[in-house]
């Protein structure tokens, strides 16, 4: 019988996994094609990741090892073990989404996270067409209205409206090509020959040309040569769904930018415990990859205490893989060095 469970991988050391907008892109393909049906929700950033899933208590560890084996193909650091966890009720889901859309505000990412190549808040509101990710979302979390996904990233609670022609146009055949790429997840160069980098192509000539480019403008920015740009505009239109997802990136886009100011805002005005940072903290999101920022510090009365509480629920010991080490201090008490710190090592973990 299938149950929801929060996975977590991270890098070791806190190392960029997903460095650039590629890459992370690319983790998400590999991401919807292991999970195969499975998966809810989803948020990565540069170091960690947290997928929700549906899974049987026995297929549990094959998905564990095989979302590692495949995202270390296009991770740039080595992938610690995966580890999960139960999801515990409706609260626990919720959490888990508010955590997974705003984790770009978390860790201080500049980009709007309702733009993130790592959220799958572009995969729910439809700006995002991957024929291989079906996010469950609507089977975990029953009422959940995309009004409420809106207000999570800092947008109006309101439906983005598709780009029209005179937008699209406004905007440019650079933006269009960019929207394109985004939408459909490939790299903004779009070479290769491969079924989705052609279908991109094929978006940017087409659409183009449909609105009005020049075969200069479109050329400019698609280097192909002529006879490559003729094919392209002759050949078999790809699937609607691609264009309405490439329009949806262009509205979400502009709704963005009309935001502006005003989006800002409301992130400063939030605060602790309101907008961006759920009420209630999901169950082990600040795993691993936490405790290795953690310190214990020893209190007057020699009970040891985190300098910052709420950092990990776990006590805050270096692993064997850390180069920390323990100094023996005058008073007896063992306590813990910054890793690098020259001193003589006493015990070496």
């Amino acid at each position: 019988m299938e149950r929801l469970w929060q996975l977590c991988l991270s890098s070791r050391y806190r190392l960029p996994l997903f460095p650039t907008d590629v890459s992370q892109r690319r983790a998400v393909r590999c991401l919807a094609r292991v999970t195969a049906g499975r998966l809810v929700l989803f948020g990565l950033v540069h170091e960690h990741g947290h997928p929700v899933v549906f899974c049987s208590d026995e297929s549990l560890g094959l998905l564990k090892r095989s979302v590692r084996v495949s995202l270390r193909r296009v991770a740039a650091q080595p992938i610690e073990k995966v580890w999960a966890e139960p999801v515990r009720g409706r609260s626990h889901v919720l959490a888990l989404l508010r955590y997974a859309l705003q984790q770009p505000i978390r860790h201080g990412v500049l980009e709007h996270p309702a733009l993130w190549s790592g959220s799958c808040f572009v995969d729910l509101v439809g700006a995002r067409y991957l024929p291989e990710l079906e996010l469950r979302l609507a089977e975990a979390l029953p009422g959940v209205r995309q009004s409420e996904l809106y207000e999570l990233v800092g947008l109006p609670p309101r439906r983005i409206a598709p780009a029209g022609d005179d937008l699209i146009r406004e905007l440019g055949a650079r933006r269009l090509l960019e929207a394109v790429a985004a939408a459909l997840a490939v790299d903004p160069s779009l070479r290769g020959q491969s079924p989705r980098n052609v279908a991109a192509r094929t978006l940017v000539v087409q659409v183009g040309r449909r609105i009005g480019f020049s075969w200069t403008e479109i050329q400019r920015v698609l280097p192909v040569s002529h006879a490559a740009l003729f094919r392209l505009a002759a050949a078999p239109p790809p699937e609607a769904v691609m264009e309405r997802a490439v329009r949806l990136r262009l509205g979400l886009e502009d709704q963005v930018q009309k935001a502006g100011s005003g989006t800002e805002s409301r992130l400063v005005r939030s605060g602790p415990g309101a907008l961006f940072v759920p009420d209630e903290q999901p169950r082990a999101v600040t795993a691993s990859f936490e405790t290795q920022e953690s310190r214990l510090v020893r209190s007057s009365d020699g009970d040891r205490e985190l300098r910052d509480p709420g950092v990990s629920p776990r006590p805050a010991i270096p692993r064997c893989r850390d180069p920390g080490v323990y100094e023996q201090p005058r008073g007896g008490d063992r306590e813990l060095r910054d890793p690098g710190v020259s001193t003589r090592p006493l015990i070496r973990r």
